[in-house]
């Protein structure tokens, strides 16, 4: 009895310690890249800002293909979005929202993740001589999920670079390789 009392008082120091330390972890997280495209604007920006073409590009809608998506609001421009539902652990459930539209310049939207909060996703489209340069950034806060998420979320922050960046750089990639193959 008195080593289940001591492993039970061990296990609630250590949930005591996590909880504590998330207080002093950052409470926001922003994951970035960008990549140049041999292409003028519109070719990109119009391929980002029809939802219904990102299964030709997006890195997650290859993890699964069966995935249940619904597209409302035209599915293109401010206003539009989807919402998707697969058994993939990667890929999971949730809604995407475009929240505001610039033609050629950029488009906000809201990207939801089933219980995880919203995070605030944009991509902005720079002319450079005769290619563009397309930014995809990815912004959370902690104070946009449930409270009881909060201390897993900022722990989760501290490697969202590492974990959402390469899937960011494969989507520039596969946006690239669809643009190429069209010429």
């Amino acid at each position: 009895m008195k080593i289940i009392v001591k492993i039970l008082k061990w296990i609630g120091i250590v949930i005591v310690s996590i909880l504590v330390i998330s207080f002093v972890l950052p409470g926001k997280s922003h994951v970035e890249r960008s990549r140049v495209i041999k292409a003028d604007v519109p070719v990109v920006f119009n391929l980002v800002n029809d939802l219904r073409l990102w299964n030709k590009w997006s890195p997650w809608y290859h993890l699964d293909t069966t995935a249940v998506m619904e597209y409302y609001g035209g599915g293109i421009g401010k206003g539009s979005g989807y919402s998707w539902s697969s058994n993939n652990k990667n890929v999971g459930k949730g809604k995407l929202t475009v929240t505001d539209v610039k033609d050629n310049e950029f488009i906000m939207s809201d990207l939801t993740f089933d219980g995880m909060g919203t995070s605030k996703v944009v991509y902005t489209f720079t002319k450079e001589g005769d290619v563009t340069k397309i930014t995809w950034a990815m912004d959370q806060d902690a104070a946009e999920t449930p409270i009881a998420m909060r201390p897993m979320c900022k722990y989760m922050y501290l490697f969202m670079d590492k974990m959402i960046g390469p899937d960011f750089e494969k989507g520039l990639q596969n946006m690239d390789s669809v643009i190429q193959s069209k010429k």
